[in-house]
């Protein structure tokens, strides 16, 4: 009798245990724990660079984030339905491509992003050099978020600073911009940088 309660015992402290790495780590198993996620960015703290507008253009059109497909791809719904959309100017690494491996800081990189974007109301801005679509039918656009001061932040250059994508090597009317942060995200061995 006294085996069994003591067994009893044992079973019982290792599910507490358990269970309490499994909430730290967010309820799902393998991922980081929010001490060793990166924290999002507030919107808004992305650093200026050089030819980066600081506010989204006059022309620029509302959408609401429905959700987001990885670190470079939402779905998103301007009053019309559902749309995919690329953000112009970065590449994330790769987490749903069909027939590639998750790439690193792929996970993180979308995580970061849906945390940022989920379910907020953005600004969308054109660049008249990429057109409307992507090969893919996604609309094409730079993505600003609302930062809660009454100021927008560059979705784009929150993923560059903090590490989380690379500038996208054709050319767009932000390239320089983005091409500083991402250099100095790198420098600072930041995200990615010095995950992978």
């Amino acid at each position: 009798m006294l085996r069994r309660l003591t067994g009893l015992i044992v079973v019982g402290i290792l599910a507490i245990g358990a269970l309490l790495a499994y909430s730290v780590n967010g309820g799902s198993p393998g991922l980081p724990t929010p001490f060793d996620a990166p924290a999002p960015a507030p919107a808004g703290s992305a650093p200026a660079a050089p030819g980066l507008p600081a506010a989204p253009g006059s022309a620029s059109e509302t959408a609401t984030v429905v959700r987001v497909v990885d670190g470079d791809t939402l779905v998103i719904d301007r009053g019309n339905g559902t749309e995919r959309l690329r953000l112009i100017g970065v590449d994330t690494p790769e987490t749903v491509q069909p027939d590639t491996p998750i790439e690193c800081f792929g996970p993180e990189s979308s995580a970061y992003l849906t945390d940022l974007l989920s379910g907020e109301v953005v600004r969308l801005d054109l660049d008249p050099g990429q057109g409307d679509t992507d090969r893919y039918d996604r609309l094409l656009r730079y993505v600003w978020v609302a930062s809660g001061d009454g100021a927008w932040a560059s979705v784009e250059a929150l993923l560059l600073s903090g590490g989380y994508a690379e500038p996208y090597r054709d050319a767009h009317e932000r390239k320089a911009g983005f091409d500083a942060l991402a250099a100095e995200a790198q420098a600072n061995g930041r995200g990615l940088w010095g995950a992978c």
